[in-house]
């Protein structure tokens, strides 16, 4: 998606609050490894969520999850063998991506960022595999790179959940280029952009003096408390990615939020 002409240059890494197809088994193979039926077909539960965790690669899967991250932003995939996750996130910001570390998120805070995430998952044995979340419903989540696979799979939500292993990194773009925080006192363009933002989803009544006034805090507190962010009237990474999500005007890959992954 072609971003907008940057209000002010900005290096994202700076900021502090900063998918092979697998090979068909023979039958008998495949009956000797066959899961335990699960209550909905297709859907991945917790033990079968470990013994394929167990058997995957961690750096294919994180590479192929990396894959799919680039595709959904329309970028050329890396075609990296394997890679780390921090690896990743470096590819990730050299294409000029933004990436968050929401440490510790489960699904459900993540989808209330809004766009998609790298999740790292702890395997038996205590080893991490980074997937790509996309979906998130009620009872199931849906992610790409488990066992280094770029098809899509859904997994139980208490399944992932249970086994996050701290890690997540949500992908962005920070489209106008904003300072890397605004707060009281601030003024220029990139208060008056938040100020017509903030009045274009109802929260702001005054007219844009591109001046953080008293007025703007509490609109930006108002904004915060909808999105179920910390209310302290500033504007940082996470309520830049609220913003961007709520303004039909920033078509970007999403973190999907519904009721049932379908």
């Amino acid at each position: 998606t072609a971003s907008k002409t940057p209000i002010r240059a900005v290096d994202v890494a700076a900021d502090p609050i900063a998918l092979t197809e697998i090979h068909e088994r023979a039958p008998a193979a495949a009956a000797a490894t066959a899961p335990e039926p699960l209550s909905s077909p297709g859907l991945i539960a917790g033990d079968e969520l470990d013994r394929r965790l167990a058997q995957a690669d961690p750096a294919l899967g994180t590479a192929a999850a990396l894959d799919a991250v680039l595709d959904a932003w329309g970028l050329a995939p890396a075609g990296a063998g394997s890679l780390t996750l921090d690896a990743a996130v470096v590819e990730l910001q050299a294409r000029g991506l933004a990436v968050y570390s929401a440490d510790g998120a489960d699904a459900g805070s993540l989808a209330g960022l809004g766009p998609l995430a790298l999740v790292a998952l702890r395997g038996p044995g205590g080893v991490d595999h980074a997937v790509l979340l996309d979906r998130v419903g009620v009872e199931s989540v849906r992610v790409v790179g488990l066992l280094g696979d770029p098809t899509p799979v859904e997994v139980t939500r208490e399944g992932f959940d249970t086994r996050v292993s701290g890690q997540a990194r949500v992908v962005w773009r920070d489209f106008e280029g904003l300072p890397p925080v605004l707060r009281w006192g601030y003024r220029g363009p990139a208060v008056e952009w938040l100020q017509t933002s903030l009045r274009a989803l109802g929260y702001l009544k005054t007219p844009a003096t591109g001046e953080y006034d008293g007025a703007t805090v509490a609109a930006v507190r108002a904004f915060q408390i909808t999105r179920g962010l910390q209310a302290d009237g500033e504007v940082g990474p996470r309520t830049k990615m609220a913003l961007y999500t709520a303004l039909a005007t920033y078509p970007f890959p999403r973190l999907v939020q519904q009721g049932e992954v379908g």
